[in-house]
């Protein structure tokens, strides 16, 4: 940004906040340059403020925050970037009590009114509502952005299935190299720091999901019901986690508000679609709870706002779902029909495909925003699909969808995925909601080969006017590659059709009369963008045999951030994960990461290399400081002893 936007806003790096047991945190402070005292809002994740987490978009916010009169922080977690200490299991609770003790700090100095809160996205939102759930004295509001309250079931075992999109590939594999990372100021004594903490790293940040037993992850989970903070919930029809905001939503017993936009993984006022003034919004909400402005602008908006796609747009509602919307059952038939008459008894035997996901790739948050609605047919085609008659007035559907499949397995374990599309006249079909579940996980064993099982699969929660003359097709299958590790040896599955206790869909749909409130209004989004971040992109490749036979996934992330000092941070990421049809048991994933420091104290590489299997991973690390080895160690895991491992 240029020297006249920052006019208004003093920036003070590396703040050091000490917290119980003596281990100093660090801080980036944007604080208005007028005197005064202000509330102060937290921002706090692994993710580096010197580096990629807090310079880019994160950065714009705080200096947007500070304008409206507040002191913003964004900190280093304990062992991450410039902070001391050892880095934590992730969303272990020392997470929450160094946030707790970070705050107690802030609310103490002499630039912080004694009010403070914390906004944060996707593990920043976490850790606003695990601070929250401490009860922290000072804290009055949290703005919590994609964000869940127990990342167990989000993305290390999504649904209670083996993960290996984000956890393995892409997020979780970025975030073990976030660790290995030098303090980025390069001050006294980082060398030795760097070292100290390099050689005390247990295990990679990503084999925590596989050597921590479900009964430790449990305890961890946030309490929601212990949060006293007035609560601002914001998700997306296509983020990771619209079903667990609006689940958490309904459990807080505070003042709250939620947002619900047409996303995926982003700042609203970056986003691709409907971008809006969020942070001014924000600025709006820690007004009214840290300021006491009962007067400030959005004090009096309805409870609930959300983004009605293709129909009438952003709408608001005092409770979500709005109370006009009412189920309607709609029942899988015959030869591949969907309609409201219960289906005579027979059912659909479906051999499991493991390569059925690939399709719904443009929605899943690590891939870039579409500019137009893509097609989900491959999908669809390659799953258990039943399709309904055109809707002449077509339907407007607002709420939490669920889909009851009857299912007797060949196999033991499977993933079941399920998912609502919009199919035109043409053909063309495109994603309205999806879900999956592990059934094995939901009945407490291995399935029963003779036995059915009524399972019911949630769909993420949605807004969506069908047009007219529009079809709509319900699809299942045993796969949801690559975000899923598929199950091992494929098999197949049938779906009962039994009349009204037959495989069926749960649609709330609102009648086309529903009284629709105000229209939200939102101001612009902010124009300023981060100059620190000088390159990010990315490039993703699907990959199937002209036999069909196999498919993979590729991917490659390249981005670069300025330092303080003139330093450069580059980064480059590649990872493949790849499957065989009638051998997913030979399924292999494969990343390679690389960071340099460029034109800092020394040259500085840290590469990693990692490889997993259905039954082993493995990660290697290799660091050199000034073209000399500084730190090497390999560790690898067999995943066949892990505590939730999949049932052959």
């Amino acid at each position: 940004m240029s020297p006249e936007a920052l006019a208004a806003v003093r920036i003070e790096r590396d703040l050091r906040i000490p917290v119980r047991d003596g281990i100093h945190l660090a801080a980036n402070l944007y604080l208005p340059e007028a005197p005064g005292r202000y509330p102060a809002l937290l921002q706090y994740t692994p993710y580096l403020k010197d580096g990629m987490g807090g310079r880019g978009s994160i950065e714009v916010g705080q200096i947007a925050l500070a304008r409206r009169g507040y002191a913003c922080l964004s900190l280093d977690f304990r062992g991450y970037g410039e902070s001391e200490g050892v880095p934590a299991p992730p969303f272990a609770p020392a997470e929450k009590l160094d946030g707790h003790d970070a705050l107690a700090w802030i609310a103490g100095q002499p630039w912080c009114s004694g009010r403070t809160g914390i906004w944060g996205i996707s593990y920043g939102g976490n850790t606003a509502l695990s601070i929250a759930s401490t009860k922290p004295p000072s804290l009055g509001a949290i703005v919590a952005i994609h964000a869940i309250d127990n990342e167990y079931t989000g993305a290390a075992w999504p649904h209670g299935c083996r993960g290996a999109l984000v956890g393995e590939i892409d997020w979780g594999f970025r975030v073990a190299g976030i660790q290995l990372l030098p303090p980025l100021r390069f001050s006294k004594d980082w060398t030795v720091r760097w070292r100290a903490r390099l050689e005390a790293i247990d295990q990679p940040f990503p084999f925590h999901w596989h050597t921590m037993s479900p009964a430790t992850w449990a305890t961890w989970a946030t309490d929601i019901e212990a949060i006293e903070a007035s609560t601002f919930a914001v998700s997306a029809w296509h983020d990771s986690y619209p079903r667990e905001t609006v689940a958490y939503y309904d459990r807080l017993q505070t003042p709250k508000r939620l947002l619900l936009g047409p996303w995926k993984h982003e700042l609203p006022d970056f986003a691709v679609h409907e971008p809006i003034g969020f942070f001014a919004t924000m600025a709006e909400w820690f007004d009214r709870w840290l300021k006491g402005r009962a007067d400030a602008a959005g004090a009096s908006a309805p409870a609930v706002t959300f983004f009605e796609q293709l129909g009438d747009g952003w709408r608001a509602a005092e409770r979500w779902p709005p109370t006009a919307a009412a189920p309607r059952e709609l029942f899988a038939g015959a030869e591949g029909t969907l309609s409201t008459h219960p289906a005579l008894v027979g059912e659909d035997v479906y051999r499991v495909d493991p390569t059925v996901g690939l399709a719904a790739l443009p929605w899943d948050w690590t891939t870039p925003t579409p500019a137009t609605p893509p097609d989900i047919s491959p999908d669809d085609h390659r799953a258990l699909a039943w399709t309904s008659e055109p809707q002449a007035d077509g339907l407007r559907i607002t709420g939490l969808p669920e889909v009851a499949v009857v299912l007797r397995s060949a196999r033991p374990d499977v993933p079941l995925r399920a998912w609502l599309a919009d199919v035109a006249p043409g053909g063309f079909s495109t994603l309205i909601s999806q879900g999956w579940v592990r059934p094995a996980h939901l009945v407490g064993g291995p399935l029963d080969p003779a036995r059915a099982y009524e399972v019911r699969v949630p769909l993420n929660p949605t807004s969506y006017r069908l047009p007219a003359g529009h079809r709509l097709r319900l699809a299942v299958a045993g796969s949801h590659f690559p975000a899923l590790v598929p199950a091992p040896d494929g098999g197949t599955f049938r779906v009962a059709r039994a009349g009204r206790g037959g495989t069926r869909l749960r649609l709330p749909v609102e009648p086309e009369d529903a009284p629709r409130g105000p229209v939200p209004t939102f101001g612009p989004p902010v124009s300023e963008r981060p100059t620190a971040q000088l390159e990010a992109r990315s490039e993703h490749s699907v990959r199937r045999a002209l036999d069909d036979r196999s498919a993979a996934y590729e991917l490659h992330r390249t981005s670069r951030f300025r330092l303080d000092g003139g330093a450069e941070l580059v980064w480059e990421l590649d990872s493949r994960i790849g499957v065989e049809r009638d051998r997913p048991e030979a399924l292999r994933m494969e990343s390679r990461q690389v960071w340099r420091v460029v034109d800092g104290p020394a040259p500085i590489e840290v590469s990693l290399a990692m490889w997993q299997t259905f039954e082993e991973t493995a990660l290697r690390a290799d660091v050199s400081l000034d073209g000399r080895p500084f730190f090497a160690r390999e560790w690898r895991l067999d995943l066949r002893t892990v505590p939730w491992q999949i049932v052959r």
